[in-house]
């Protein structure tokens, strides 16, 4: 096991407060939850389900507005949506090796902008999608079956990769993605960062912050299995270890994450030893994917020639 640590300069931007009739909403909506939890476990969490697979529409700035004019754009139809893909090519393409990215939630592939930028100045092709209801993809839920579910069939048409690199529920999703997958079409390098290495955690997380009972965590486990015929438990990193253990695998964690924490990578790299494991420091989750020294490290990552 290889541990590096990587100390940023970066410092976390300042939070933007939600507005004041979001959060009064949200109080109304938790009030009538905790009084509802009493009478329909089932139907609570049903709606906080509903809350939680809401995608949050995102915005582009003008420099991933100029990067997504360079890329070839096409389409993925998934269940009656348009989903946008995205492929930048390196002006020589002659090491003919291709990265798959995969974003985290709230997020888009444009997000990855500084990394695909240095990937495709050194040579490589990228490519990524914007998943059901994020970046410039139709939709208005979704959840990690699916994000799971397009990856997979993307990476099946188009792969195998060189190298993907996942961030955050993309990071979970790629991992789970690979390991459905033959060896013999598994990726040189995989790379995930700042990943929840499973779901009930922030399941419980969610439910928790709402205020609820374990009989409603327990019914909203449960509609994983009634939308997506695979429980809960399945989609966890932690017990795919056989199925991962000859890859070249990298984990990448800052350790004053808020959203991810720095315990849930040691976590996951105690299943997975043989990983070589990224104590970031100085950075935030939502910085880390554009800091220049991670992308370094990531740069330099899959340059190294896998072992066959």
């Amino acid at each position: 096991m290889k541990k590096v640590l990587i100390q940023t300069s970066s410092e976390e931007k300042k939070v933007k407060k939600p507005a004041k009739k979001a959060n009064v909403q949200m109080e109304w909506l938790i009030k009538g939850l905790h009084t509802l939890q009493h009478v329909s476990p089932k139907l609570t969490s049903s709606i906080i389900w509903n809350q939680f697979t809401k995608t949050p529409r995102v915005r582009f700035n003008d420099k991933q507005h100029a990067l997504i004019e360079k890329a070839e754009i096409s389409v993925i139809k998934y269940r009656g949506n348009d989903l946008k893909a995205y492929r930048w090519l390196p002006a020589d393409a002659s090491n003919g090796k291709t990265i798959l990215l995969s974003h985290g939630w709230g997020s888009k592939i444009a997000d990855f902008r500084r990394m695909i930028e240095t990937l495709v100045a050194e040579g490589y092709t990228v490519e990524g999608v914007d998943m059901k209801g994020h970046g410039l993809s139709a939709g208005t839920h979704t959840a990690l079956p699916e994000i799971r579910d397009v990856l997979k069939t993307h990476y099946s048409r188009n792969g195998p990769y060189h190298a993907v690199v996942g961030y955050s529920i993309g990071g979970l999703a790629a991992g789970l993605t690979v390991n459905e997958m033959s060896t013999s079409f598994h990726p040189n390098h995989l790379i995930i960062i700042a990943t929840p290495p499973y779901t009930r955690y922030f399941f419980q997380e969610i439910i928790d912050q709402v205020g609820c009972k374990e009989r409603v965590f327990n019914e909203m486990c449960e509609l994983v299995e009634k939308h997506y015929h695979e429980s809960i438990d399945y989609f966890d990193l932690r017990n795919k270890a056989d199925n991962l253990k000859h890859l070249d695998l990298h984990m990448i964690y800052d350790e004053h994450d808020k959203t991810v924490p720095f315990t849930k990578g040691l976590e996951l790299n105690e299943m997975l030893p043989m990983s070589s494991f990224v104590h970031v420091t100085g950075t935030s989750h939502n910085q880390i994917i554009a800091d220049e020294k991670v992308i370094g490290y990531i740069l330099d990552a899959v340059a190294v020639k896998a072992e066959v």
